[in-house]
């Protein structure tokens, strides 16, 4: 989720200045979050969602997709599919 982030914010052509002041926070919030140093709350999400132009369920999509092929790549690796 974190690069699909930035590339949204680079695709807008916005700074991280330009979307910390928008959220009231500093440039160096965004950065925190597209380096995954800050996690994002659903609210916060929500906001540079829509900043961005794109929906929740964009970036969501995209998390679970990601998780979902790290899952079957450990289960076929394992051969189990308990945890």
């Amino acid at each position: 989720m974190l690069a699909l982030l930035k590339a949204a914010r680079e695709e807008r052509g916005m700074s991280q200045a330009w979307v910390g002041r928008r959220l009231g926070k500093p440039q160096s919030y965004v950065s925190k979050v597209e380096r995954g140093e800050r996690r994002i709350d659903p609210p916060e999400l929500v906001d540079l969602a829509h900043l961005y132009g794109k929906s929740v369920q964009y970036f969501l999509q995209a998390t679970y997709k990601r998780m979902r092929a790290d899952l079957e790549r450990e289960i076929a690796a394992t051969g189990t599919e308990e945890p």
